[in-house]
């Protein structure tokens, strides 16, 4: 076999396996899609909820984070989150959702692969 039929055979062998690729992603992409709807029908359908975001701001009386501001701003001292959790059932809330990493890069705990800020 001459050296310019590997080529084209190693071209095509490579073109298939990309085909077979695209294919499935082009799968699994329709499976996601198809699920989206529903998913977004269910949060719909919690209907009433308590977003908490909560953060260095909360102790600067700003509405956005410094991004040059110390973490050790963020020290809650007399936080009472059985508050917050009673205010939601009091007001029939279904559902409360709290920001841990903010769009600023602050984060309000360590974890493994993100340090608090």
């Amino acid at each position: 076999m001459t050296n310019g039929k590997k080529k084209i055979r190693t071209l095509l062998a490579v073109a298939c396996i990309l085909l077979q690729t695209v294919q499935t992603a082009s799968a699994q992409l329709k499976t996601i899609n198809n699920r989206l709807p529903s998913l977004q029908q269910a949060f719909v359908d919690l209907r009433f909820g308590m977003f908490i975001h909560f953060n260095i701001p909360t102790y600067m009386n700003q509405d956005w984070a410094d991004p040059e501001a110390s973490p050790s701003l963020f020290s809650p001292t007399k936080l009472d989150c059985n508050q917050w959790a009673q205010a939601a059932k009091s007001a029939n809330m279904s559902y409360g959702c709290l920001t841990t990493k903010h769009h600023s890069g602050f984060s309000i705990w360590d974890t493994k692969t993100t340090p608090i800020m």
